[in-house]
């Protein structure tokens, strides 16, 4: 037993152990003194697990552990901070489980605790939000029952649920570059019943060997990558009653884009920024292409050999379809087409002729001052605009 509130209202945080027929006092340090803390034995780890509270700074959202001697802090991050939340050791999802609350809201959210960390459990149909309700593993059935509490105001609850073991996705693979001769893993971790795990690449079960370890668990490691060792991993995970296969990861050596340069409608005269995001690994070296021509920095581009590629647009020339080639020592990547169309500035009417309906045009969205008059793009309507329009009518564009 640890901590509460007094009768004179102080918030307690000493440490007591119940011996079989008496009370006795064990420590005076560890968490801070607080009340409305959720605590729970953890079967896998061996030690009691005290999450969150309410303390003289407020709600806390700290996970602390008692070893039977002292309480160690072992972790500061994960479910928000909250009072008054329920817990339990679930044996089929190998880990406590924390439901509800009351934080800055009440809550129905699910935590499982996976012994170094919190991990959000998706739940289907979870129980409404609410806090001071009862929770507790029956082991018979296998389920997690949640049973009372109460709601937002007066609301008092009546009702019981229960959290079958059915498996639980709580953590899918990611997709990665690296670089050759690296370790890299793939995790998969299924709550609920319990499973066993196959990892797959590009469809083909792994075993373990050589260079691959943990085919059969949650997490697969690859140790001294090759570029034989790229392709699109997946893993199933199968239990009693149900299988599940989790998201495929791509593993590359090549360059992954993960933001594509975007194209776009534009009118000649203003700078066009093409961005393409992307995670690469070794040397590296960018170049943009237009129309499968590979372009020069000069007066029309630049940045042509980095992920940013700025267009001095000045008319209907620079349209185009633009691509970023990406090269390391594992091959060429290449982004998805971005289709540039640049439109003549004199053209005003955009009917394809330069002649005086394109001068009527332009002053009469000049004088109301239409954003569409602001020729040279310095963001006023004046009378530069009008010299600028006239200099590109004169020149044909």
């Amino acid at each position: 037993m640890f901590g509460g509130v007094n009768a004179s209202g102080a918030l307690l945080g000493d440490t007591w152990e119940w011996t079989g027929t008496a009370w006795s006092l064990v420590a005076t340090t560890g968490p801070s003194p607080r009340l409305g803390h959720t605590m729970a034995f953890d079967t896998a780890q061996g030690r009691v697990l005290l999450f969150g509270g309410f303390t003289v700074s407020g709600l806390v959202g700290d996970t602390w552990a008692w070893n039977g001697i002292t309480w160690a802090q072992v972790s500061t991050s994960g479910p928000s901070a909250r009072y008054y939340a329920a817990a339990d050791f679930n044996p089929a999802m190998g880990g406590v489980v924390l439901t509800g609350g009351n934080g800055a809201a009440l809550l129905a959210d699910s935590h499982l605790w996976t012994g170094t960390s919190w991990q959000p459990a998706v739940v289907t149909g979870a129980p409404t939000a609410r806090w001071t309700h009862a929770m507790s593993f029956d082991a018979s059935s296998r389920q997690m029952v949640i049973t009372g509490g109460a709601g937002t105001g007066s609301t008092r609850f009546a009702d019981a649920w229960v959290l079958s073991d059915a498996p639980v996705v709580i953590s899918q693979p990611e997709s990665q570059t690296f670089v050759l001769g690296s370790t890299v893993s793939f995790r998969f971790v299924v709550g609920g019943q319990p499973v066993t795990y196959q990892w797959r690449r590009n469809g083909v079960g792994l075993i373990n060997g050589g260079r691959v370890s943990g085919a059969l668990s949650s997490m697969l490691t690859i140790t001294g990558v090759q570029s034989s060792d790229q392709g699109n991993f997946d893993c199933v995970a199968m239990g009693t009653c149900d299988t599940l296969t989790s998201e495929v990861a791509n593993l590359s050596c090549k360059a992954f884009v993960s933001e594509q340069p975007a194209g776009g409608l534009y009118v000649g005269g203003q700078a066009i920024t093409l961005i393409a995001t992307t995670s690469t690994s070794g040397p590296t070296s960018y170049r943009w292409r237009k129309d499968g021509i590979s372009l020069f920095n000069n007066a029309f581009y630049s940045g042509v050999f980095t992920p940013t590629l700025t267009i001095n647009a000045n008319d209907p020339t620079q349209s185009g379809s633009y691509v970023l080639t990406i090269t390391n020592a594992c091959g060429i990547t290449t982004t998805v087409p971005a289709i540039i169309e640049v439109s003549c500035p004199a053209d005003f009417n955009m009917d394809g002729g330069i002649d005086g309906a394109d001068v009527s045009a332009f002053f009469e969205m000049w004088e109301t001052a239409d954003s569409s008059a602001d020729i040279n793009f310095d963001g006023g309507i004046d009378g530069s605009d009008v010299d600028e329009f006239f200099v590109r009518w004169g020149s044909g564009c």
